[in-house]
């Protein structure tokens, strides 16, 4: 009894998911505008599949075991299986302990691109609309594909390199001009 209890459940919860992830009108948009300092990070991502992580850093003890090094060794895994153009960002939270320790964030992340909120302009966060440790993927026209959120973006999981994947891949929001235009040069 107890067996189809779960199973049911977890096919209720399946298919809910689903629907909900479908028709929550985020899903194949451009995201709102949102600036550090000057810069419009993704009007300058066009062309590229983008990832974009927003990450807390506020302590001095060592960072979620997913945001270390698997985060750098699944973004590195795509460069070395010949995916190119994609573009990888860091939104780092604006609250004063973040802040305090973004340059130790920007040393774990190495190659990737950080960016640390500009306290006199709106909070990206609540601009994209997302939390701690969320991932967004987003196709070459800047078009949502993907919010991932915790437990999701754990790195020693799928999900986030299958949303980078399929993005890439599987023209999530259908065809982008941009990538017409790339296929006939």
């Amino acid at each position: 009894m107890w067996k189809a209890l779960s199973l049911t459940l977890a096919l209720c919860l399946l298919v809910g998911c689903s629907a909900e992830s479908e028709t929550d009108g985020a899903r194949c948009k451009l995201p709102p505008v949102w600036k550090i300092g000057e810069e419009e990070p993704m009007k300058n991502a066009l062309g590229h599949v983008t990832v974009v992580a927003y990450l807390q850093k506020n302590s001095k003890t060592l960072m979620r075991p997913c945001f270390s090094n698997p985060y750098l060794v699944t973004f590195l895994t795509f460069e070395n299986q010949g995916y190119v153009n994609i573009n990888y960002m860091v939104v780092n939270n604006r609250d004063e302990r973040s802040q305090q320790l973004h340059h130790l964030l920007k040393e774990r992340l190495m190659n990737i691109t950080l960016y640390a909120q500009d306290l006199s302009q709106p909070d990206v966060w609540q601009a994209v609309n997302v939390e701690k440790d969320d991932i967004l993927v987003y196709d070459r026209c800047g078009r949502l594909t993907y919010h991932l959120s915790l437990p999701y973006t754990i790195l020693s999981h799928p999900h986030v390199e299958e949303a980078i994947r399929r993005t890439y891949c599987d023209g999530v929001c259908g065809e982008c001009s941009i990538e017409v235009k790339q296929q006939l040069l």
